[in-house]
């Protein structure tokens, strides 16, 4: 089993769910179409989705309206499976290490928040989880310190992109793409045309031919 945070279901519940950011500072791209091709890997390989009930808590809470459509899509699924945070895992929750769990906690980093990433690892915990899917900084710091494996955001595979169809264009004129050179070469050439300067004379008479000519013509 996996297990995934609240902002990561955002993506498939709520298209419009803002992205987090990756180690560029920019949003990451597609992050829907990453979870729902994470979603259909897992459930190839019989793997469920763990919902830890402080995850669904917070999950509805953000959905406002949408709360019993929310529910009926997720427990309806057998892609997810919802934990509830019982006795067994409060007791994990106890025993979970935490090394900032007694530091002093800055405005965005309560103890309410420390306590509440807990009841989501014990639960991954008690559910036998072995990755948890989430972009929080500090719950990946506890996660990791207590065994999970986790995984961002931006290191979802993308889907592949479609095969684009080959289109049926025309073939190309191969004379026209021949330079001007090569279509000279490739005309025959035009049979020259003799002038009239250029054609053979007529071969003259020769004087003798000539008087006996014209003494026929006075006989006559």
């Amino acid at each position: 089993m996996v297990v995934v945070d609240t902002a990561t279901l955002l993506f498939i519940l709520q298209p419009d769910a803002r992205a987090p950011l990756g180690d560029d500072g920019q949003p990451v791209p597609k992050c829907r179409e990453r979870v729902e091709l994470l979603l259909k890997n897992l459930s190839d390989a019989g793997i469920r989705v763990v919902v830890p009930t402080p995850v669904l808590a917070e999950l509805m809470v953000s959905v406002g309206s949408g709360k019993i459509q929310l529910l009926g899509e997720i427990t309806q699924s057998a892609a997810f499976s919802v934990v509830a945070f019982d006795q067994i895992a409060a007791i994990e929750c106890a025993c979970l290490k935490d090394p900032e769990l007694e530091k002093k906690k800055g405005p965005k980093e309560t103890k309410a928040k420390v306590k509440f990433d807990r009841q989501i690892l014990a639960v991954a915990k008690v559910a036998g989880a072995q990755t948890l899917y989430t972009d929080d900084k500090r719950l990946i710091a506890c996660a990791t310190t207590n065994g999970l494996r986790t995984v961002r955001m931006q290191d979802l595979p993308l889907p592949p992109e479609p095969p684009q169809g080959e289109l049926d264009l025309p073939q190309p004129d191969p004379d026209a793409s021949m330079s001007g050179q090569q279509l000279e070469a490739k005309t025959p050439a035009a049979e020259p045309q003799q002038s009239s300067a250029d054609a053979p004379a007529e071969p003259q008479q020769s004087s003798a031919q000539s008087i006996r000519s014209a003494l026929q013509n006075v006989q006559q």
